[in-house]
């Protein structure tokens, strides 16, 4: 059973961590191998836990109207999770994405891009209406 998931601190803070921290551990592995670029040096932290820990605020209070984190679970498993933000009236962003690895190839990306712009008019909707 695929669901997608409104973030709740109580539930998925730990699992929500550890997504943040996988995503941005592969972020800088890619920009090494492929740039050789220490994505840490730039960020002024000497690990991608603390630069996790330091950066994870403004996800942990996102809910509508400014944006919403979803998470997507498959068969009672957290398996990946998105974060979209308004940035105006009518422009979300897409602050974070992850579908873990063993996940992937199943489809699970475009359903929550799908899943998030469906919200992404209630989102702004609410947010110019207030």
């Amino acid at each position: 059973m695929v669901e997608f998931v409104p973030f709740d601190l109580n539930i998925h803070m730990e699992e929500f961590r550890q997504m943040n921290i996988e995503t941005i551990q592969w972020q800088t592995n890619e920009l090494m191998e492929r740039y050789q670029v220490d994505m840490m040096s730039f960020a002024h932290q000497t690990t991608v836990t603390e630069w996790v820990d330091d950066n994870l605020e403004p996800y942990l209070n996102l809910i509508p109207p400014e944006g919403i984190v979803l998470i997507l679970e498959v068969d009672g498993n957290v398996a990946g999770m998105i974060a979209l933000w308004s940035v105006n009236d009518e422009l979300g962003e897409i602050g974070r994405m992850w579908i873990r690895p063993k996940f992937r190839g199943k489809g699970y990306s475009m359903s929550l891009l799908n899943k998030t712009r469906a919200r992404k008019n209630h989102i702004f909707t609410t947010f110019t209406n207030q």
